[in-house]
């Protein structure tokens, strides 16, 4: 399934590249705990040690998109993104409303997307700024997708993209467009 996921992304990349050439403006990828799964494959089985994190690190490199691995940080104008903020124990900070509790907890803003929903939250801090903000951009799935692994359980996915403006150290501008009204529009 490792080559079929590749085959399937260079299949997107090649589709998303023959209208926005490779290189011309920069793009960058935060990997998420889906990808993480192919280092936790090569720990279970030392015989694959370093084969398939770098087929996975090339199909980057090959459209010229930078990495940001797994619980690592990626900062542009002074605000955060991770896939998914960690807990002072490393596991993923989640619940029902995860901005919150990211909100109290984190001195900068931050961008991630892990639990597939979209929210815009703006937390009051003392300082300077005298506030963060915490946006969990959404899924860009295909409208209505629930991934197997996720079927019967209570989603509440928001599918589409999220359009930020980032001033300041601050998602100063946020908007989400629906894949419903992407299709509308583009289709």
């Amino acid at each position: 399934s490792f080559s079929e996921d590749i085959a399937s992304g260079e299949e997107a990349f090649d589709i998303y590249h023959s209208e926005i050439g490779i290189g011309e403006i920069p793009h960058d990828v935060t990997l998420g705990n889906h990808e993480f799964r192919v280092w936790r494959l090569e720990e279970l089985a030392p015989n694959l040690a370093g084969t398939l994190t770098l087929q996975l690190e090339q199909f980057f490199y090959r459209y010229r998109w930078r990495v940001t691995p797994y619980r690592h940080w990626l900062f542009m104008e002074g605000v955060g993104m991770t896939h998914i903020p960690m807990s002072i124990m490393q596991k993923p900070i989640g619940g029902r409303y995860p901005e919150n509790t990211i909100g109290n907890q984190t001195t900068h803003s931050i961008i991630f997307g892990h639990s597939h929903r979209w929210n815009h939250v703006t937390v009051p801090k003392i300082g300077i700024n005298n506030s963060i903000t915490v946006t969990n951009v959404g899924s860009a799935m295909p409208h209505g997708y629930i991934p197997p692994y996720a079927n019967g359980a209570t989603t509440g996915y928001s599918y589409g993209i999220a359009d930020l403006m980032l001033r300041g150290g601050r998602v100063e501008g946020a908007n989400f467009v629906s894949l419903l009204e992407l299709e509308r529009r583009f289709a």
